[in-house]
């Protein structure tokens, strides 16, 4: 039975809403290349004309490394736009089609079908995939273009991919602490 489903079915205003929302990321894309080229040129002139090799190096380096930065979020852009990803949360496993950061034909796929009885545990890497380890020792990482199908998961499905829900306890103010206990201070904001 399938339980989320990612991208979702649109009404007509929300697809004329997304429609204005791709349109305005398009010019935001078309604005950093832009600044690239003109970034590009100052460097050509920077190293052309100004005398001190030092600051040219200096200006050359502040301004490539602009350059790497607009290039990143522009891949990252790319990656979060891709209509070619989906994911499928069913009651028994997991249907999930991503695209790599470094995808620019949009046509390396990664399909992967996930099923519950062959996860061993699961945790989040330090990007915010969600990564399985299975039962043959492998490891599968999972990107996932709409948070809420992580949090779906995480959230209703923690049992089944066997992810470690932490389960806080509640501090009353009458719980009464050990103050011979060396981590007594801490525990005992009110003593502060």
């Amino acid at each position: 039975m399938l339980l989320y489903k990612f991208p979702k079915k649109l009404s007509a205003s929300e697809q004329i809403e997304q429609a204005g929302e791709r349109i305005k990321v398009n010019k935001k894309i078309r604005r950093l290349r832009i600044q690239n080229i003109i970034l590009l040129a100052v460097i050509c002139i920077l190293l052309w004309r100004v005398p001190l090799i030092w600051l040219k190096f200096l200006t050359a380096f502040i301004l490539l490394l602009c350059i790497v930065f607009n290039c990143l979020i522009l891949m990252v852009v790319k990656r979060q736009e891709d209509s070619g990803a989906y994911t499928k949360i069913y009651d028994d496993h997991i249907e999930h089609k991503q695209a790599s950061l470094f995808n620019l034909k949009k046509t390396n796929y990664k399909k992967v079908t996930v099923f519950y009885s062959d996860i061993l545990s699961s945790s989040q890497d330090a990007f915010g995939n969600l990564q399985f380890k299975l039962k043959n020792g492998e490891i599968i990482s999972l990107y996932f273009c709409d948070t809420d199908a992580k949090l779906y998961l995480i959230n209703n499905l923690h049992k089944e991919i066997k992810y470690p829900k932490k389960e806080y306890r509640d501090l009353s103010a009458d719980e009464i602490f050990d103050k011979d206990d060396p981590d007594y201070k801490w525990k005992n904001w009110k003593d502060f």
